[in-house]
């Protein structure tokens, strides 16, 4: 199920509008500038070539790429269900957010499907199609091709319930009717019921206990809030008492207030397109960026707009002669390299751990507390380390790990007289000491230290050397003059900086590598820890382990 934000509706509300600016003429894409947003020209160029009557509306948000990645991966806004590795948020993923099966996503799940560059072909473009009514464009027959292989398919509302109360429409007419008087797109209407309780749900059975007779088909109100009336924060129960306090006692009725629901909430104030409902960077609704937002669900969109695009190609066959508009949100210095979809691997993240308490050890949130229907993890569970406790907490050392099935938390290492985990190899392994401290590059006029490296290393073998600026502890952007020249510290693993490496700069290299952090040329040095010329979560969990002391930093 599509978790649906949490939100109050006031009939009588009137909304601020605040709309980022759209460049419809004719010649736009021309017009885009790559420096600031690279990638976008090329793709809908190439589109553009093959589809010569698509029409692209730029929808210039003049939001930094970093900073909407930052505000939609806000725990509890990008979700993810049935995932594994880079999918999963290391810092909440454990967390259900609608009963246990949805968690937060991470940084490198939401840049993919964030990223509208992933989506500029003919199969997935559709999640930024316009989503107002046309009459010219939307049928009756459209609609069934879109229904097709659901309960909804070529059947009156009546006779698949086995009520004839609820009129001669079939599910298609209910739906076109619902456009016409919603101005929404039959079309959208149809894929968004579709996404939301083919199956069919419970929510529109009509035979939930204590909900006889209601439905609600687009999951209005279907959050997972516990209430005096639903304790156990049950979502379907949640989406049938919005459905009872609304009247929607008639599968008819449910359908076109639906319609109506998001024509008014959404279409109507500037969210006209799935990924716009999906994603809230305008402000539309005027409750400030990134809250307006219909679903949580990272992946619906992407699912929506490909069974659109197969609908469309059933109605239409070839789409090159076709007529739409697309809105295509351009975000200031998106990064060059288009979001990469995320691994579910996660095999060799880190240290391998085995649990050795009887009882088993709890994942928690955080070090000591623990999760809401957490479970134990069995003796001889094998977990991966990706960060080392090095201070007590109540007499534990809380370890971040991974488990087998893909959840991020920590798990105590133990007590002094109690063991809870074990390195597979618990022999303890004693770094090798590097051959070379400090290495000097006259062309790039920068010179590469270890971590532990000083200004006293460099002075023992220039003896000359000054600093400049910057500390003897020698941080990355510090400046050494020598024999009149000045070089610039890259300190490796130190990106932050601060001279020391720490967790902070492993985090910064995984949220560089997830493309919501931008590096200068010394932090790109110092980030690639292991010298191979590139930057990935490799580094991060090399620059941890350096940290931990469990790895030898090397010049290369």
């Amino acid at each position: 199920m599509i978790i649906i934000i949490i939100y109050t509706i006031i009939s009588q509300l009137i909304y601020t509008k605040v709309y980022a600016v759209r460049d419809s003429s004719e010649n736009n894409i021309e017009n885009i500038d790559e420096s600031l947003y690279p990638g976008y020209k090329a793709l809908l160029q190439d589109l553009k070539s093959t589809h010569p009557n698509w029409t692209f509306t730029l929808l210039y948000t003049d939001l930094e790429w970093t900073n909407v990645l930052g505000g939609e991966t806000a725990h509890g806004k990008s979700l993810v269900q049935g995932k594994t590795g880079e999918w999963l948020c290391y810092d909440c993923a454990g967390i259900g957010y609608d009963g246990s099966s949805w968690v937060c996503a991470s940084p490198v799940a939401t840049a993919y499907y964030l990223d509208p560059r992933n989506f500029l072909t003919e199969e997935r473009i559709f999640q930024f199609e316009s989503l107002s009514y046309v009459p010219s464009i939307h049928t009756e027959a459209g609609i069934e091709a879109i229904l097709k292989g659901t309960f909804m398919s070529n059947v009156k509302i009546s006779d698949y319930y086995g009520n004839p109360d609820y009129g001669e429409k079939t599910f298609a007419q209910a739906i076109m009717y619902a456009a016409q008087v919603s101005n929404v797109s039959p079309y959208h209407i149809a894929s968004r019921i579709k996404q939301e309780v083919n199956g069919p749900s419970a929510s529109v059975t009509g035979k939930v206990a204590g909900y006889e007779g209601l439905f609600n088909f687009c999951n209005i109100g279907a959050t997972p809030t516990k209430n005096e009336e639903n304790p156990s924060g049950d979502s379907v129960i949640n989406g049938l008492i919005y459905a009872r306090n609304h009247g929607w006692t008639n599968p008819e009725i449910a359908i076109v207030d639906a319609a109506k629901w998001i024509g008014q909430y959404y279409i109507s104030i500037g969210q006209d397109s799935l990924y716009l409902q999906k994603w809230d960077i305008t402000n539309a609704a005027g409750w400030g960026l990134y809250n307006h937002q219909y679903m949580t669900n990272i992946q619906a969109v992407t699912s929506e707009s490909t069974s659109i695009c197969s609908s469309y190609r059933n109605m239409f066959g070839d789409l090159s002669n076709t007529s739409f508009n697309f809105i295509i949100p351009m975000y200031k210095h998106i990064p060059s390299i288009i979001s990469k979809y995320p691994s579910n691997d996660i095999s060799g993240i880190g240290e391998p751990m085995k649990i050795v308490l009887n009882i088993g050890v709890y994942l928690r949130s955080a070090p000591g507390v623990k999760l809401d229907s957490d479970k134990a993890y069995p003796f001889g569970t094998i977990v991966s380390r990706i960060e080392k406790g090095t201070t007590k907490i109540d007499n534990y050392y809380w370890d971040k790990v991974v488990t087998p099935d893909g959840r991020v938390g920590y798990m105590a290492r133990g007590t002094d007289s109690t063991a809870y985990l074990e390195l597979l190899n618990s022999t303890p392994q004693t770094p090798t000491e590097p051959t070379e401290k400090i290495k000097l590059y006259e062309d790039e006029q920068i010179i590469k230290t270890i971590p532990q490296a000083t200004l006293s290393d460099i002075k023992e073998k220039y003896s000359d050397a000054k600093l400049v600026s910057g500390t003897e502890n020698l941080e990355t952007g510090a400046i050494i003059s020598i024999n009149g020249v000045e070089y610039t510290i890259v300190k490796l693993g130190d990106v932050s900086g601060s001279g020391d490496v720490k967790n902070l700069d492993a985090l910064m290299i995984l949220k560089y590598y997830a493309g919501s952090y931008e590096f200068n040329n010394n932090q790109l040095l110092a980030a690639d820890i292991d010298g191979n010329e590139t930057v990935n979560n490799v580094d991060a969990l090399a620059t941890l382990k350096a940290y931990a002391g469990s790895y030898t930093v090397t010049i290369k």
